[in-house]
Order: structure tokens, then C-alpha cells, then sequence
């Protein structure tokens, strides 16, 4: 039904490219799986994921660079990360690719690599490399969840229909229990 929408399309794609700001790990898993079950088409879908992956990356790192001392995000920047400036400033790379595996810490650094406003062409080395690298992490991983969908589906049939045979035993045996007590009453 909803493929069948007008503008679906479109809609999808917007709505992969933004949600690579709001939460890239779960979009680029969603992505992978819905690409391997034949949901949508792989071409466009892997574009997107990436070009919405740097422009993350670059928007981040802009936005770091524009914020000035009374921000409350540079406040809250300096608490968490600031103690490892001169590791997110000597190795850019290392710091971006660790980043991207821990749940609520990338956002930060790339900020925080922003305001240090470390060289341009050294984040993009840095940024171009560990985002390729998380991206290939992530599209296998994906893919082995898609594979492990496609053996579970099989698997839930089987549950399926043996949910279905204990839920009809279970109200077969309520009715002749009930019929009984209703005859000894």
C-alpha cells in the first residue's frame, strides 16, 4: 500500500538522507535489509546513505567551526570530550572511527573538531576514510541481519502455526470443561 503512494519514492529519499543526521546506525541497518529483501532499489538507497553520511560529517564539523563561547553546546562539548583534544587533533582518524561505534559520542566529536578547527583537507583524510570503513562495517553487518530475517521467517512459520494449534487447544478445552461444569451444575 504505502509504495503505491504518490511521491513514495521521493519521500523515502528524503527521509533516508535526513535521518542520517538523526541516527545513522539504525538507517544504514534499515537500508541494507530493506535493499537485500527487495523493498527498494539498491542503487539510489547506497547514494543516499552515503552522500547523507558526509554531509553529517561536513555539516557537524561546519557547525563546530560557527559556534562561539556562549553557546550552551560548546559548554556541554568542552565537559564531555575536551580532555582529548590533542588526540582528536593528532589522530583525526582514530578518533572519528572509534567515535562512530559508540552510541552518542560522534556527534560530539565532530564538533569538537570543528571548534579545535582542525586543517580541512586533514578531517576530510580523516573523515573519508573512517566513514568509508564504518559504512562497510555496517553494510555487512546489515546484510548478515537480512540473511539471519530470511532464516528466522522460515522458523516463524513454524512458530506461527504452533501458536495456532495451542491456542485452539487451549479454547477446545475451555469449551468442554465449561460444557462439563455447566452439566454437573
Amino acid at each position: 500500500f504505502i509504495q503505491n503512494l504518490p511521491h513514495f519514492e521521493l519521500m523515502l529519499c528524503l527521509l533516508l538522507f535526513f535521518s542520517m543526521f538523526v541516527e545513522a546506525n539504525t538507517t544504514v541497518l534499515a537500508s541494507v535489509i530493506l535493499i537485500t529483501n527487495n523493498f527498494l532499489s539498491p542503487g539510489l538507497i547506497i547514494f543516499l546513505v552515503v552522500v547523507g553520511a558526509f554531509a553529517e560529517q561536513y555539516f557537524l564539523f561546519w557547525l563546530g567551526g560557527h559556534l562561539t563561547k556562549s553557546d550552551s553546546l560548546v559548554a556541554y562539548t568542552n565537559k564531555v570530550v575536551s580532555r582529548y583534544d590533542r588526540h582528536f587533533t593528532d589522530k583525526t582518524f582514530r578518533s572519528l572511527l572509534v567515535s562512530k561505534f559508540i552510541y552518542g559520542l560522534h556527534r560530539i566529536v565532530l564538533l569538537r573538531c570543528g571548534m579545535l578547527k582542525i586543517n580541512f583537507s586533514h578531517f576530510t583524510k580523516a573523515t573519508l576514510k573512517s566513514t568509508g570503513i564504518w559504512l562497510l562495517v555496517m553494510f555487512i553487518l546489515g546484510y548478515g541481519l537480512s540473511i539471519s530475517y530470511k532464516a528466522l521467517l522460515v522458523l516463524l512459520k513454524y512458530g506461527e502455526i504452533a501458536l495456532l494449534v495451542i491456542v485452539a487447544i487451549f479454547l477446545m478445552s475451555q469449551y468442554y470443561i465449561s460444557k462439563n461444569l455447566r452439566n454437573d451444575l
